[in-house]
């Protein structure tokens, strides 16, 4: 990780669910660890906001879960993909991996 001199950015990191039929079971079973994670990581300071994202067509009652936002404080990308790299939801394979190439610098 960098040096705590080093100036802080926010990036924006769209991170879309895994999209096979467990991907929803796996988001459930692991989700008590995310949330512990997320609160974590809001209480150092590291995560500015965070999200779910749903369907359109499922808002309201139900919504059905696609995927996450976070806002994260970092020094560096890699630095910031290192953090979402952190998150339960990574190694339980609820998010995409291979999707979370969107993590973007923002003022």
């Amino acid at each position: 990780m960098s040096s705590t001199n080093t100036p802080k950015t926010h990036f924006l990191v769209y991170a879309p669910d895994y999209t096979d039929a467990d991907a929803g079971s796996r988001r459930q079973s692991d989700g008590a660890t995310h949330v512990a994670h997320m609160v974590n990581m809001k209480e150092s300071g590291i995560l500015v906001d965070m999200g779910i994202m749903v369907t359109p067509k499922s808002l309201g009652k139900g919504a059905k879960t696609v995927g996450m936002y976070l806002v994260i404080e970092a020094s560096t990308l890699e630095e910031a993909k290192e953090i979402v790299q952190k998150d339960p939801f990574w190694d339980a394979n609820v998010v995409s991996a291979a999707a979370l190439v969107r993590v973007a610098e923002f003022c």
